[in-house]
């Protein structure tokens, strides 16, 4: 069996800004599936994730790609961080995102309404006028109070 460079990626605890990280593991290959890529652990105290005494975290792959740096079989493993339990962790924006997206869409957002009709049967007099009211100039007197 071949060996080939699994790159696990992920997003770090860095604030304000958060970084990506890496890492780099062998493995047999070549992997087809994201579920033939297994978990690996880290030291989350290096990546602002964890204190010293229970940094212990999982990489969760959850997408594969082909590596275009790489031999041909080398892969981009994007990863979930979770706790070692297998909980969210706090940094798992990604799981954050996900119960958002499954969260079902409230019926008026889903149909168009009579004030905002969908863009192939509009009229753009209907967007003339909308503007009109959200963009009327300041009045002069209020100006001229905020500069004083």
């Amino acid at each position: 069996m071949a060996k080939i460079t699994a790159e696990y990626i992920w997003i770090d605890g860095q604030k304000p800004t958060a970084k990506l990280r890496s890492k780099t593991k062998i493995l047999g290959g070549p992997v087809k599936k994201v579920e033939d890529i297994p978990e690996w652990g880290y030291d989350g105290s290096s990546t602002a994730q964890a204190t010293g005494h229970f940094s212990d975290l999982l990489l969760r792959p959850v997408r594969i790609v082909p590596d275009p740096l790489h031999r041909e079989n080398d892969l981009l493993v994007l990863c979930e961080v979770l706790n070692p339990d297998g909980s969210v962790h706090w940094s798992n924006t990604r799981a954050h995102l996900r119960q958002v997206q499954i969260a079902p869409i409230p019926i008026e957002l889903q149909l168009p309404s009579a004030k905002f009709p969908p863009l192939g049967g509009c009229d753009l007099d209907d967007f003339r006028a909308e503007r009109e009211v959200l963009c009327r100039p300041h009045r002069e007197d209020r100006h001229d109070a905020l500069q004083t």
